[in-house]
């Protein structure tokens, strides 16, 4: 197990997973001659899965990565710095001849290798700068696994501090591992945001599985953050399982072992997803909005992003103004038919509105109290059905404005 420390954060151990190598190295992308390129080695009977970002507008990595995530996946390449989108067809050829270099020196075909890419959107990828050090990187994976701190370090961008996740589970006297890392700060919404997020695990899980595993969890974990309301070009969540414990085979829906697995899976996702929201650029607050008695899964997902994106709402939470008629606007632009004399509000364990008139008028030093706390909960209830949705957002800083003016310089 790896210590983690970055900047000032909390030491962290993280899980390593046999079957998967990594190196990192510095080609030039980012200033400072900072870390900005990663080389994921697989094991060859590895399982590989992945979604991408749901935008109409894509980068040539998300196209090269759509194109062979059907191949068995020896190696995925992920560089910072330079998004590679907005590139086209040169930036698309411009993969082709780095991967090229690290197919003939991991003995596997260019279609099973995937890439990834963070950072700066319409410059030219040089691809000179990453063949330049491959040899380097591949070298040094042959000695010793880099760091999950390298790890992350090599795909940060406007990212304050690192987001790790890794469970333990136990099948009888076999333990499985899951480890995962995750980018993001900015351009977060669903679905998902740029973000880029790696997931590792042990256990022998078969491609169609680790397929529903990894959709069927990012619904409630990626899908459902937004810090700006933007959608990356290049949104990125890859799962890999090794199959390295043989003896842990999760090869049906239905056993208990699938179950297992998969409720700390899910849970791993979301600590994931959460640690990008309390990262979010200029971020002072993490919000959980939920969202009661809807009468469908979507219409509460669609009115919770609807208040969760709200730029009236975020400056609310960062101004701890008691202007809660925001939050009621930011309801009905959902474009949801709701009935608005059932709906009821509250923040925290105070009701703010109820049957759709509101309660607190006046100056309340508790509810303010509560409202400078760092993470904060608003549930909105419908009183229309038996469905309900959880999104997590933050509020909305000048620092947010001063990062996103400053990005290139």
């Amino acid at each position: 197990m790896n210590k983690l420390s970055f900047n000032k954060t909390k030491k962290f151990k993280m899980h390593n997973i046999q079957g998967v190598l990594f190196s990192t190295g510095s080609c030039g992308f980012k200033k400072k001659n900072e870390k900005d390129l990663v080389i994921i080695q697989l094991d060859k009977n590895s399982k590989t899965s992945a979604v991408f970002t749901s935008s109409k507008t894509i980068s040539e990595p998300v196209k090269w990565s759509k194109k062979n995530i059907n191949n068995d996946i020896r190696a995925i390449v992920v560089n910072s710095g330079n998004a590679n989108a907005l590139t086209g067809k040169k930036g698309y050829d411009s993969i082709k001849k780095y991967i090229n270099i690290i197919a003939k020196k991991i003995n596997c075909s260019v279609k099973n290798i995937l890439v990834a890419s963070t950072g700066v959107i319409g410059e030219q990828l040089d691809y000179k700068k990453i063949n330049a050090i491959v040899p380097e990187l591949l070298e040094k994976s042959k000695k010793k696994c880099c760091s999950w701190n390298s790890f992350f370090q090599s795909i940060m961008t406007t990212d304050t501090v690192p987001k790790f996740a890794s469970k333990k589970i136990k099948f009888g006297k076999e333990t499985v591992f899951i480890s995962g890392i995750a980018k993001g700060s900015g351009m977060i919404h669903p679905n998902m945001g740029t973000l880029l997020a790696f997931i590792f695990t042990d256990a022998n899980i078969p491609k169609n599985i680790i397929n529903k595993i990894l959709l069927d969890g990012i619904q409630h974990s990626f899908n459902s953050i937004t810090i700006d309301g933007d959608t990356s070009t290049n949104d990125s969540v890859f799962f890999t399982a090794t199959c390295k414990k043989k003896n842990v085979s999760i090869n049906s829906f239905k056993n208990n072992k699938y179950k297992k697995f998969v409720k700390q899976f899910n849970n791993l996702l979301l600590d994931l997803a959460k640690q990008i929201v309390k990262d979010g650029e200029g971020a002072k607050k993490i919000i959980k909005i939920s969202v009661k008695n809807a009468k469908t899964y979507l219409i509460a997902k669609n009115i919770a992003l609807s208040v969760a994106n709200s730029l009236l709402v975020k400056t609310l939470f960062n101004s701890n103004e008691l202007n809660f008629g925001r939050i009621f606007m930011a309801i009905g632009k959902s474009n949801e038919l709701i009935d608005q004399e059932k709906i009821s509000f509250s923040l925290g364990n105070y009701l703010i509105a109820k049957n759709g008139v509101l309660l607190i008028r006046n100056s309340s030093n508790k509810i303010k109290q509560y409202m400078n706390k760092k993470e904060l909960s608003l549930e909105i209830n419908l009183n229309s059905g038996k469905s309900q949705a959880t999104v997590y957002t933050c509020d909305l800083t000048q620092e947010y404005i001063k990062i996103n003016t400053n990005y290139l310089s």
